[in-house]
């Protein structure tokens, strides 16, 4: 598994009201963060073929930091804070 092929993207989705953040593995999705219920939720993805993921930690911690402060802003500028 190339390590570097690992992708974070913020993305508008159909099936949510509030913008979300996504991990990648290259065409696969591994994880959603979203705030659809007014706190940080992380949703992880089956993968292809039904093995598990291996994430280094720090892609993961990275993931989750972005999330919160990305969709953490979301909430404020709803509120009206930001």
């Amino acid at each position: 598994m190339d390590f570097s092929s690992f992708r974070t993207k913020i993305a508008s989705v159909p099936d949510r009201e509030r913008l979300v953040v996504e991990l990648w593995y290259l065409t696969e999705m591994v994880a959603e963060a979203n705030v659809e219920e007014g706190s940080l939720v992380f949703e992880l993805h089956p993968r292809q073929g039904g093995g598990p993921w291996q994430i280094p930690a720090d892609v993961l911690s990275d993931f989750m930091q972005f999330a919160a402060h990305e969709l953490h802003a979301v909430l404020a500028t709803e509120r009206g804070d930001a």
